[in-house]
């Protein structure tokens, strides 16, 4: 047994903290030594961010959160903490310095797109869902195969093969009112040779 310094076993304590996993406390206990010179763990500090690094990151969540929904909110937040809680307070500093010195305009939308994510995952699985969906002129309900999800102009779009069209089409996912798997007896039959996602002959449903 040795004796500990009670001040230096605080600074420790604080510095480290309980949260996390234990693979987590190692990994900032590590960090921490190796800022102050305790350790030389160079394979463990070559991993970690740089400034810019963790500013390009920081930039990219500070954009995201200005959208009215995201998909997996709850990871977003955690993502961000880990984030803080892995990098050296100086390179945070340098990081938030940079944001300070930037922004990313993102027009503020009321629209919700509570679909967003399991259109997402759906796109993932490349699964058929069945949608209903309420347009500026009309409500329908269509079978879908979600190709790709992206943002423009603060809204969300889901790009799908429309079974009902035969085509591929543009939809706002704020005006997706439900999604839900597509009964086990739907037959999509073949899809037709598509054109590319950003072809200007495409219909676009705003």
């Amino acid at each position: 047994p040795f004796a500990v310094d009670p001040v230096i076993a605080a600074e420790v304590e604080e510095a480290v903290g309980f949260g996390g996993t234990p693979t987590d406390r190692l990994r900032r206990l590590t960090r921490y030594l190796n800022d102050r010179g305790v350790i030389d763990f160079r394979y463990e500090a070559n991993r970690s961010l740089t400034a810019n690094e963790a500013f390009l990151l920081l930039l990219a969540l500070d954009a995201l959160r200005q959208l009215s929904d995201l998909p997996f909110k709850r990871e977003m937040t955690s993502l961000e903490t880990k984030l803080r809680a892995l990098l050296p307070q100086a390179r945070l500093s340098s990081a938030h310095e940079l944001l300070a010195n930037i922004g990313l305009d993102v027009p503020t939308r009321e629209q919700r797109a509570p679909f967003l994510e399991a259109l997402l995952l759906a796109a993932q699985s490349e699964s058929w869902v069945r949608m209903r969906y309420h347009s500026a002129e009309r409500s329908s309900t269509l079978h879908i195969l979600p190709r790709q999800i992206y943002a423009q102009n603060g809204l969300w779009y889901c790009t799908a093969y429309t079974h009902e069209r035969g085509e591929i089409r543009t939809y706002r996912v704020d005006r997706v009112q439900a999604v839900e798997p597509s009964n086990p007896d739907f037959q999509p039959g073949a899809i037709h040779p598509t054109l590319p996602y950003d072809h200007p002959s495409h219909p676009e449903i705003r």
